[in-house]
């Protein structure tokens, strides 16, 4: 070997080299990049089944409200879903999964937009943040719980909560402002979860063939808990408005107010009880999204 070849030779292997080290360090990347989808994806699963599990507790509990006239003691909302477990034989077990679960759903939510993953970035981000909302404060009276300390309130929906909400909006024309909007929002999300159901707009993400009961099925129950949850919205939204309108904070009621409302019109026990199957509908699509959804992809 010549002079000459010896640094042709040291730059070929050098090149190999730098070569393999990029293509380790991309399969080091892609097996990091399955890791996270997979633990993304178990958390979607788990948080998921929880959520259904949360709305057919609470279903439950609306089912009982209109069966006993309003006498039901329970809360149809995430206290009354604490209180019910409370009762119960292995109750803080069930609290502690339900922690876990929720958790694992607001995480689940979130990571997708942190790890920028989304298809969909500003609906997803308002996914995640109602998922951080509705549900974190579900994690955190679900400890309190579990160290021993009363539930008391401050989960979304509490009638207390929502009354003393309104009272302090009602006390200027700006809170005025904000307590009309907030109606329209929720006659607006209302229409919008009717339209998702009606529309199957929220089956597009599913992956219905692996699934073991028939597309149909899912349809109709996706149809059922989209559409309970777009007369509590619009119930929600129109007491709003009334509140406003008559300037009247006791008007501003929570979901479990809102419903029990239903009891004293025409047929209203038979109305909330369709509206429990709503719920106990949508509890069932949460189920086939948990094992039918790309978590890991918002």
């Amino acid at each position: 070997m010549t002079a000459a070849e010896r640094p042709v030779i040291a730059s070929r292997k050098s090149g190999s080299v730098g070569v393999a080290s990029r293509s380790n360090l991309e399969l080091t990347g892609e097996r990091g990049d399955e890791l996270r989808d997979r633990v993304v994806h178990t958390l979607g699963v788990v948080g998921w089944l929880t959520r259904g599990f949360v709305f057919l507790m609470i279903a439950g509990i609306v089912l009982k409200v209109a069966f006993t006239g309003g006498a039901e003691p329970q809360t149809a909302s995430k206290s009354g879903v604490l209180s019910t477990l409370v009762d119960r034989t292995g109750g803080m077990v069930l609290i502690a999964l339900l922690a876990v679960g929720a958790a694992a759903y607001v995480i689940a939510r979130v990571a997708p937009v942190v790890l920028c993953r989304t298809t969909s970035p500003w609906q997803q981000r308002g996914q995640a943040a109602a998922a951080a909302i509705f549900y974190g404060p579900l994690v955190y009276s679900s400890l309190r719980l579990l160290s021993g300390e009363p539930l008391g309130s401050g989960l979304a929906g509490d009638e207390g909560e929502t009354h003393e909400i309104g009272e302090w909006l009602l006390q200027s024309r700006g809170g005025t402002v904000v307590l009309v909007a907030s109606g329209l929002g929720l006659l607006g999300y209302g229409g919008y979860q009717l339209y998702k159901g009606l529309s199957g707009k929220c089956l597009r993400k599913l992956d219905l063939h692996d699934l073991p009961i028939p597309e149909h099925a899912v349809r109709n129950v996706a149809i059922a808990g989209f559409s309970a949850r777009a007369i509590i919205a619009a119930l929600l939204g129109g007491y709003v408005l009334w509140a406003a309108w008559k300037a009247d904070s006791a008007s501003v009621h929570g979901v479990d107010g809102a419903l029990r409302t239903v009891i004293g019109m025409p047929f209203g026990p038979f109305v909330l009880a369709l509206i429990a199957l709503g719920l106990a509908s949508f509890a069932g699509y949460c189920a086939a999204a948990a094992v039918s959804r790309p978590h890991e992809d918002g």
